[in-house]
């Protein structure tokens, strides 16, 4: 998946800027394990498509797991809109397993593998902000 290589590459260079002693490989094995709960919000996110009457969808974020759920497109701007979509649970939940990841593998206290998430979680946010 793409989406992992690149979080891979976003982790890796924060961890190197916060001094944390850990190998490509082992960035990638975090990355690879901290992305089950997207996968579970997408599986989540077919079942309720599935089992709900999507004739009153008013846009692409109204079946998401995020505030952006409760805006509406029409009056929202789209960053903001986009920005809400990034505060999917899901994404939240990805980050949290990133920053332990770190800090269990790197030996590094956990205050530093979320300082690395965190700057992985903004990064990936921008850029998803600068395609909305």
């Amino acid at each position: 998946m793409f989406v992992v290589l690149f979080t891979t590459i976003l982790l890796w260079l924060a961890a190197k800027v916060l001094s944390v002693k850990v190998t490509l490989g082992q960035v990638a094995t975090i990355a690879t394990l901290a992305y089950i709960p997207r996968l579970v919000g997408g599986l989540i996110g077919v079942v309720q498509v599935v089992l709900t009457d999507t004739a009153n969808v008013t846009g692409r974020y109204a079946m998401s797991f995020s505030p952006a759920r409760f805006m509406n497109p029409d009056a929202t701007n789209p960053k903001l809109l986009g920005l809400a979509a990034n505060l999917d649970v899901f994404g939240i939940w990805y980050a949290v397993l990133l920053g332990i990841g770190i800090a269990v593998v790197g030996k590094v206290p956990r205050s530093k593998g979320y300082l690395a998430a965190g700057i992985v979680f903004i990064a990936e946010a921008l850029l998803s902000l600068a395609f909305t």
